[in-house]
């Protein structure tokens, strides 16, 4: 028998396992994903995102935002385009964007700037995500709870966000962060 078809599958099988060092948490609508970027045992948590869209409101987490120019933080269920707008510049598509993508965002109600993407559709607040190592540099998002008495600047550990969102639904290993 040839061992090499086994050896290769084996392989194939600890390199694809390995591969498995983001760490994703999910709580209601909330995911945040994480990976050792400092140490390699500890996973960091440097993406949050609240996926909204289609539900009222009231179903965002209770949480908040600093932004870093507010002197204190705005929760989630108080942002409007208004008071986002104080803090964050409309969002631009990049420009190798296709140009009916760009079409579709200059029609949508949307900020981005320091790390936080805030969309609105006529209910309110429909998706926001914080993310501190993200393709267009480092940041430092600020995510507090929605009074304001507990806040965390991503990346964030495990412990941090789990004081800030209460025990998660699900926690799993994944292969990549889907943004």
């Amino acid at each position: 028998m040839n061992p090499l078809p086994v050896l290769a599958l084996l392989g194939a099988a600890l390199l694809l396992g390995g591969c498995s060092h983001v760490s994703r948490v999910d709580a209601g609508h909330l995911t945040a994903f994480g990976e050792p970027l400092e140490q390699p045992e500890e996973s960091l948590y440097y993406l949050v995102r609240i996926d909204n869209r289609g539900r009222p409101p009231d179903e965002l987490p209770p949480l908040a935002i600093r932004f870093p120019a507010a002197d204190r933080p705005i929760a989630f269920d108080a942002l409007t385009p208004s008071v986002t707008a104080r803090y964050l510049p409309a969002f631009v598509p990049p420009p190798q964007w296709p140009d009916t993508w760009k079409e579709k965002a200059s029609r949508q109600t949307a900020f981005k700037g320091g790390g936080i993407y805030v969309h609105f559709e006529a209910q309110g607040p429909s998706f926001i995500a914080l993310c501190s190592h993200c393709h267009e540099g480092r940041h430092s998002p600020v995510l507090c709870t929605a009074n304001g008495s507990v806040c965390h600047q991503l990346p964030v550990t495990y412990e941090g966000l789990i004081e800030l969102i209460g025990p998660p639904d699900r926690v799993r290993r994944v292969r990549e962060v889907t943004y």
